[in-house]
């Protein structure tokens, strides 16, 4: 990924999640870290200052929602990496915007390309088969399960026992059948002693 080239180039930029992958779609309450990585093109060193503004789609990219900066020499040809942790705390559609500038001259030596990224409230486990329904926008309109049965788009996975079977990966679906059958015979049980 390469800048205009007007004083740095970017080598790496993206958010990572956990796991250690870029991705652009987070989720709600979960951490994630905004890493840049990019490398003076100058002949000479100079102040600067870098920032990351994460901006609201949905508000016309003029909501600035979390902003991360930081500041130093860059010397030349020196490469700098910075990382800053954000999590998202409602669902949205975001773009990240980010420069690198000359504090001294106050102009701007490199403009990073924008990172645009989906926020949503589920979180499904891996061996899951939910799905989400997206409009042409990639925002979610619905929840659903691969299997063909319709979810609400508040995250009711299924309204009936059925419906939870078939979208219910192997845990929650032993408990479910386990839980029921174990308190019925726990009190068939109790029904014996007492006569």
């Amino acid at each position: 990924m390469e800048l205009v080239p007007i004083g740095t180039t970017i080598i790496d930029y993206g958010i990572y999640d956990s796991d250690g992958n870029v991705t652009h779609e987070l989720v709600v309450g979960q951490k994630y870290e905004i890493r840049a990585h990019f490398k003076s093109d100058l002949d000479e060193s100079v102040p600067f200052t870098y920032f990351i503004q994460i901006l609201d789609k949905d508000l016309h990219w003029t909501e600035t929602v979390e902003e991360f900066h930081t500041n130093g020499v860059l010397q030349s040809h020196e490469e700098k990496s910075f990382t800053f942790e954000w999590i998202p705390e409602y669902e949205g559609r975001f773009r990240t915007f980010s420069e690198v500038g000359n504090t001294l001259s106050q102009t701007t030596i490199g403009g990073v390309p924008q990172y645009d990224f989906v926020v949503t409230g589920y979180q499904y486990p891996p061996d899951s088969n939910y799905v989400d329904f997206r409009d042409a926008e990639g925002k979610i309109i619905e929840v659903g399960c691969s299997v063909g049965l319709r979810a609400s788009p508040e995250g009711h996975f299924g309204e009936s026992f059925l419906e939870f079977i078939e979208c219910a990966t192997l845990t929650p679906l032993v408990l479910a059948i386990v839980l029921p059958f174990a308190g019925i015979v726990s009190i068939f049980i109790i029904w014996r002693k007492r006569k």
